[in-house]
């Protein structure tokens, strides 16, 4: 019997100049299933139960339908998709342990590592295969971090705090996201490998920033969210 939850995409069909939306049932890998992100060329990715009730992330196009794209032991969830197709996000290895992956259509689930600690998640990828996310360190600290083929998994460090996070990065490799100061607060930050980690001065108990689109690839923009109230912003 399948399950409650099925995932659902929007698509734009033009009407007299406007835009009229319907939905298309993308099915499920045995029991639920939702959508956590789509690319312009309406590639889907999200999470859905396999026949043993083990959340397991997907690929939905139009041509190839639901695909599993597999784990690196047990459960999977994906984060994010570029326009390349490529997927990322996080697989359990163990019972207790989870890595960040990296899935290609070629190469299958490429498990990332860790910055030396037990855990990781991969939460954006750009264009060029790019990757960002944070990390268990050797000393169980969270540290944001940059990935590559080339590179492997660097450590972006902190604001002199314990902790750091990334969000998003963009088609010139620069990272934005969170870290804690030696004052524990919270900052943004924006991160090149020229300039290293920059505190952008906002204090913040949470932030949530995305990839401009159809912006400059500097281009970061957000949402603070403190005290008063929520605030937006853009960083370029």
């Amino acid at each position: 019997m399948r399950g409650f939850c099925i995932a659902l995409c929007l698509f734009s069909v033009p009407l007299f100049g406007f835009p009229r939306y319907s939905t298309r049932d993308l099915g499920t890998l045995e029991y639920y299933s939702w959508a956590l992100d789509v690319t312009s060329r309406g590639q889907v990715i999200g999470q859905s139960a396999d026949a043993n009730g083990i959340g397991r992330a997907f690929s939905w196009t139009a041509k190839e339908g639901i695909v599993d794209l597999g784990t690196l032991g047990s459960l999977a969830k994906p984060e994010a998709v570029n326009a390349r197709g490529q997927v990322v996000g996080e697989s359990y290895i163990s019972a207790t342990e989870y890595h960040a992956f990296l899935w290609t259509d070629t190469d299958g689930m490429l498990d990332l590592g860790t910055l030396g600690g037990k855990n990781s998640v991969a939460v954006a990828v750009n264009d060029h295969g790019r990757i960002v996310g944070a990390s268990e360190t050797h000393n169980g600290k969270v540290h944001a971090f940059f990935w590559t083929h080339a590179t492997g998994m660097i450590d972006l460090g902190t604001l002199g705090g314990e902790s750091s996070g990334a969000a998003a990065v963009n088609a010139r490799g620069q990272v934005a996201g969170h870290s804690y100061g030696s004052s524990d607060e919270a900052h943004a930050y924006l991160w090149s490998h020229d300039t290293g980690m920059i505190d952008l001065g906002i204090r913040l108990t949470a932030l949530l920033l995305f990839r401009c689109a159809h912006q400059p690839p500097t281009c970061f923009v957000g949402l603070q969210r403190g005290r008063p109230q929520n605030t937006a912003l853009t960083v370029r």
